[in-house]
């Protein structure tokens, strides 16, 4: 990588792409046929990308992140109360799930052995693989065994705690991944960095307006010839605009100086709060946004689209 390489979030965008642009994206288009749904075994690996069945390989089981016992506030005992509490938690939010919701948030118990528990479904996932994401996450976590913990998956995540997470930014759980060694790099990307950026500050900015109808987005932006980015933000639908706001940008900065800035074709920012994405294959589901009971999901063009998210509970 040159050393002078300069950062993604400052870079110009040129008309006339250099020679070693020209052989970036040579081999970026090698990339995309290669981990194609057309590939001759069917193995994405972290690329995945939706199909007309579904999530490829069983992405709503496809852990991204997790911690337990987060912010040190040690164990339950096992047939305790918190546990108990933290089992029907876990009973309402995939009861929620199984009721076509979204998003939802339960409490059990009072004093100190309140649980308190949320989730939120990626806004492009239908009923099915949402409920089935949401009872992978409970049984999941179920091994924790500690007082907090929380669990991201490729099509949602579940959090909970002894305390409210309402309208909450939680930047210590926050998880970054980009493409590993090995990928595609150059010592000069600043068109796909910069398409990269400005394509996530467009979508930050939409669902962030006050005009959207939900906390989701997607966009798929060209690139060269038949190469396109592919980008997605999401925030829970509990946060204010400000706090989704917030929590994007930082996502950003973020997936900038991990992923973009050393080169990665693909990478994503994961927190119980907030979710950035990017790739250079269609990882999201260009056609369905969830369905959810009230209010009604919102279907947008191939390129661009929003899905709505079901209500909160208490």
């Amino acid at each position: 990588m040159n050393g002078n390489l300069a950062h993604p979030l400052t870079l110009p965008l040129t008309k006339n792409l250099a020679m070693a642009q020209l052989c970036y994206f040579a081999v970026l288009t090698i990339l995309l046929i290669m981990v194609s749904p057309g590939a001759a075994d069917g193995n994405l690996g972290s690329h995945c990308v939706y199909s007309h069945a579904g999530p490829c390989n069983s992405s709503a089981t496809n852990l991204i992140a997790e911690k337990c016992n987060p912010s040190g506030s040690g164990n339950y005992t096992h047939n305790s109360t918190y546990e108990s509490n933290l089992l029907n938690v876990f009973s309402n939010l995939t009861f929620a799930a199984r009721s076509s919701r979204a998003f939802y948030n339960a409490s059990a118990g009072s004093g100190e052995d309140q649980v308190f528990g949320l989730f939120y479904c990626r806004g492009d996932v239908d009923s099915i693989h949402c409920l089935s994401c949401v009872e992978a996450s409970a049984s999941h976590l179920k091994g924790c065994n500690a007082r907090e913990g929380f669990a991201s998956y490729e099509l949602c995540t579940l959090r909970y705690a002894k305390r409210a997470m309402v309208d909450t930014i939680e930047r210590s759980l926050g998880n970054n991944t980009c493409d590993g060694p090995g990928g595609p790099t150059t010592p000069d990307i600043s068109l796909f960095n910069q398409t990269v950026v400005t394509t996530m500050q467009r979508l930050t900015g939409r669902v962030t307006s006050g005009n959207s109808s939900s906390y989701f987005a997607t966009e798929s932006a060209k690139l060269y010839k038949d190469l396109k980015v592919y980008a997605l933000v999401q925030c829970r639908p509990d946060l204010t605009g400000k706090r989704c706001e917030d929590c994007l940008t930082e996502a950003l900065s973020l997936i900038v100086d991990a992923c973009l800035y050393r080169g990665q074709v693909w990478g994503m920012y994961f927190q119980p709060s907030c979710q950035m994405r990017y790739d250079v294959v269609p990882f999201f589901n260009l056609t369905t946004t969830f369905t959810s009971p009230s209010p009604p999901a919102a279907v947008g063009s191939s390129s661009n689209s929003s899905g709505s998210l079901g209500e909160s509970h208490d």
